[in-house]
């Protein structure tokens, strides 16, 4: 019962870099990413997400964290 929704805004950055966070929620007017695996070497997108966090509220869920919270096998 989250209102939510996917992609709804892609964000201009310093130097003109580009960010989508996966989701926007409406209530509590929270970005949420949601990472699979976070690759180290992925700098461009860690550089991006690190700038958004900067002036935006910010979560980072990976795959392991939502497995945990759900009680996912």
């Amino acid at each position: 019962n989250i209102s939510f929704e996917y992609e709804p805004k892609c964000f201009v950055l310093d130097k003109g870099k580009r960010y989508t966070p996966d989701f926007y929620l409406k209530d509590t007017n929270e970005w949420i990413e949601i990472k699979g695996t976070f690759k180290v070497n992925n700098s461009h997108q860690k550089d991006n997400i690190k700038i958004f966090k900067q002036t935006h509220k910010h979560k980072i869920l990976f795959w392991e964290d939502i497995v945990k919270e759900c009680s996912l096998p």
